[in-house]
């Protein structure tokens, strides 16, 4: 017979397994972890090389906003810089990500500038940058490709079979699903935030037909 003590740490024990399955995305559940994998072999959605700058038709739908221009994009020393101007040169946001994860929001523009608001702009856009190369990530394989989770950020990268970024998912507390980027019509990056909604539209300017 079992003792009240021996039954009470099995069930304690059985309710840790479940619930760290649980804190799981579910996009991971039931993968095994790859000991394996070089992280250098795939880029984000903006790979970036030092002191070259990239610009990128820029659309947002956001909190009864509908705002384009142009959003220029450049590989810095300490990170990469994000600016973006209206067609009327009147400027949106200034942020400054940097390497480790974190990111320093410099300008937002009035109609916008809350707290809750500049943190959802840092976190979407951030989607789109090549992850830290040295971050703690966990590797997964599905049927699709590979996947690659970055704890941190609370960011899951789905790579197909030739290493190639398909689209990045955006968690909350590794549980809830909050945005997700991913490349539309072919040229165009697509970022959709959940509640409150925000939709941010992306393409490259060798690509905007004049």
């Amino acid at each position: 017979m079992f003792s009240n003590k021996k039954i009470y740490t099995y069930l304690v024990l059985l309710g840790m397994i479940f619930s760290l399955a649980a804190c799981q995305p579910k996009a991971m559940r039931r993968l095994e972890k790859m000991e394996m994998f070089d992280v250098s072999a795939f880029e984000g959605f903006m790979p970036m090389e030092a002191g070259k700058a990239k610009k990128y038709r820029c659309k947002i739908d956001a909190y009864g906003q509908k705002i384009s221009g142009i959003l220029v994009v450049k590989k810095q020393e300490r990170g990469t810089r994000m600016l973006m101007m209206t067609d009327f040169g009147l400027k949106v946001i200034d942020i400054i990500f940097r390497e480790n994860g974190s990111y320093q929001i410099n300008y937002l523009m009035k109609h916008l500038d809350y707290p809750m608001v500049r943190k959802a702009f840092a976190l979407n856009l951030q989607m789109l940058l090549t992850p830290d190369r040295k971050a703690d990530l966990d590797i997964y394989r599905n049927q699709e490709g590979i996947l690659v989770h970055d704890r941190a950020q609370s960011l899951i990268y789905f790579l197909d079979k030739a290493n190639k970024l398909q689209r990045v998912q955006r968690y909350h507390g590794n549980r809830k699903l909050l945005a997700e980027a991913k490349m539309q019509d072919e040229d165009w990056i697509f970022i959709q935030q959940y509640k409150p909604s925000i939709v941010i539209k992306l393409k490259s300017m060798d690509d905007v037909k004049r």
